[in-house]
């Protein structure tokens, strides 16, 4: 018979897949009869770190770009390089190289070795495309994941708890960060969906408090709405970076319902960036990044 000690993690493991496929049949939805971004060219299969691969896109007759790694979600447990490629695209489209990266998956990987596979990747970004500047995009899970490699290129300290050999390019020059399932807390022991993380000295830096304590972010762009179920924890984070007096911006939309009354999903710039609401967050975020003030009417 199965202890209630052993059927927790099980029971854990069975919701967690539950999620994963809610969401993965809402990124098919929103992808039914979206258009492409137009002006935006991409390049496939281009290969990182072990034989994992990144997709590039620009946009057309664009050269000497600020560049982006985008982090896509999907609870550790799905996703590739492809389940964000029109957010990409549009994030392409305000002037940026976007780098959308595969990373290890659980149950084959653990926490550590999805953050280890970002970390790679951002370097990878950075060295090949990054010499006019270099930022960080993530979602959901991949907010967290971001937010992490982001501290393993600060901290030699965080590296070694990691287990990641050798330097990385230094971190980037700012964060776009939406609905993030951010981590926080001494006492936490598994990652985002109940997943166990792992065991290591890594552990603790799955808690921001931790991480913060190693490095802090150039700037932070936040994005979130009122129906999301990690709302919270992006309102956590922008308490957390304003009391380290970093520079962040939140950008919360107070209601649940887009114009003409679609309904807001989990990540929706990411799944639905043509919408107008969309658009907008994308567009503040990228003048944010670079330093651009904030225009009035926005």
């Amino acid at each position: 018979t199965v202890q209630m000690h052993e059927a927790v993690p099980i029971l854990r493991m069975m919701l967690a897949k539950m999620f994963c496929r809610k969401m993965a049949r809402q990124d098919k939805k929103a992808e039914e009869g979206a258009e492409p971004i137009s002006g935006v060219g991409c390049v496939e299969d281009v290969p990182f770190y072990r034989d994992l691969t990144a997709d590039v896109y620009s946009p057309c007759g664009g050269s000497d770009l600020p560049a982006v790694l985008d982090v896509h979600g999907g609870g550790l447990m799905y996703g590739d390089k492809r389940l964000n490629r029109r957010f990409c695209a549009a994030l392409a489209s305000c002037g940026f190289t976007v780098v959308s990266a595969d990373y290890r998956l659980f149950p084959e990987a653990s926490f550590r070795d999805a953050a280890e596979d970002v970390a790679r990747a951002a370097e990878f970004t950075a060295r090949v495309y990054g010499k006019n500047g270099f930022y960080l995009a993530g979602d959901s899970a991949g907010a967290e994941l971001a937010l992490t490699a982001d501290g393993a290129a600060a901290s030699e300290k965080v590296r070694a708890a990691f287990g990641i050999d050798g330097k990385l390019a230094p971190p980037s020059d700012g964060l776009f960060l939406i609905c993030g399932a951010f981590a926080f807390g001494k006492s936490v022991a598994t990652a985002l969906m109940g997943i166990k993380a792992g065991k290591g000295d890594y552990m603790k830096y799955t808690s921001a408090d931790a991480l913060f304590g190693e490095y802090l972010p150039r700037r932070v762009y936040l994005s979130s709405y009122k129906g999301d179920f990690l709302r919270r924890k992006t309102l956590k984070m922008h308490e957390l970076l304003s009391a380290r007096n970093v520079p962040v911006a939140l950008d919360y939309v107070p209601t649940r319902r887009a114009s003409g009354g679609r309904a807001f999903d989990h990540v929706f710039p990411v799944r639905h960036p043509e919408w107008s609401e969309s658009d907008l967050i994308i567009r503040r975020a990228a003048r944010f990044l670079r330093g651009v003030p904030h225009q009035s009417g926005e």
